[in-house]
Protein backbone atom coordinates (compact mmCIF):
# COMPACT_ATOMS: atom_id res chain seq x y z
CA UNK A 1 0.00 0.00 0.00
CA UNK A 2 2.80 2.31 0.50
CA UNK A 3 3.47 4.10 -3.04
CA UNK A 4 -0.51 4.65 -3.20
CA UNK A 5 -0.93 8.13 -4.60
CA UNK A 6 -3.46 10.02 -3.06
CA UNK A 7 -5.16 13.97 -2.97
CA UNK A 8 -4.94 15.64 -0.62
CA UNK A 9 -5.36 19.42 0.64
CA UNK A 10 -1.28 20.24 -0.56
CA UNK A 11 -2.14 18.26 -4.49
CA UNK A 12 -0.94 14.84 -5.22
CA UNK A 13 0.93 12.98 -2.94
CA UNK A 14 2.53 9.38 -2.25
CA UNK A 15 1.93 7.69 0.79
CA UNK A 16 4.67 6.60 2.59
CA UNK A 17 4.43 5.25 5.98
CA UNK A 18 1.68 4.34 7.88
CA UNK A 19 2.41 4.41 11.90
CA UNK A 20 0.69 4.92 14.98
CA UNK A 21 1.70 8.19 17.17
CA UNK A 22 2.72 8.43 21.06
CA UNK A 23 -1.13 9.18 21.47
CA UNK A 24 -2.75 6.16 19.89
CA UNK A 25 -3.23 7.63 16.48
CA UNK A 26 -3.26 6.14 13.15
CA UNK A 27 -1.14 8.34 11.20
CA UNK A 28 -0.01 8.61 7.69
CA UNK A 29 2.92 10.11 6.11
CA UNK A 30 2.64 11.69 2.36
CA UNK A 31 4.95 13.04 -0.11
CA UNK A 32 3.96 15.97 -1.61
CA UNK A 33 4.67 16.98 -5.36
CA UNK A 34 7.23 19.74 -4.07
CA UNK A 35 9.34 17.09 -1.95
CA UNK A 36 7.41 17.84 1.32
CA UNK A 37 6.34 15.62 4.00
CA UNK A 38 2.46 16.10 5.51
CA UNK A 39 1.26 13.69 8.00
CA UNK A 40 -1.83 12.93 8.43
CA UNK A 41 -4.23 11.71 11.89
CA UNK A 42 -6.93 9.41 10.84
CA UNK A 43 -8.25 9.07 14.36
CA UNK A 44 -7.90 6.49 17.09
CA UNK A 45 -8.44 3.06 15.21
CA UNK A 46 -11.64 0.84 16.32
CA UNK A 47 -11.29 -2.26 17.56
CA UNK A 48 -11.27 -4.96 14.38
CA UNK A 49 -9.72 -2.74 11.71
CA UNK A 50 -8.58 -4.62 8.75
CA UNK A 51 -6.02 -3.41 5.98
CA UNK A 52 -9.01 -2.92 4.01
CA UNK A 53 -10.66 -0.62 5.78
CA UNK A 54 -7.91 1.53 5.77
CA UNK A 55 -7.32 1.43 2.24
CA UNK A 56 -11.00 1.82 1.62
CA UNK A 57 -10.46 5.06 3.69
CA UNK A 58 -7.27 5.89 1.72
CA UNK A 59 -8.37 5.97 -1.69
CA UNK A 60 -12.63 7.34 -0.99
CA UNK A 61 -12.29 10.64 -3.28
CA UNK A 62 -9.07 9.29 -5.05
CA UNK A 63 -9.32 8.68 -8.77
CA UNK A 64 -6.77 5.90 -8.51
Amino acid sequence: MVGLRLNTPNGEGELKNIYMSELGYLMVKVENENKTFTSYNLGKPKDGLSIDDLIIHLTKNNDY
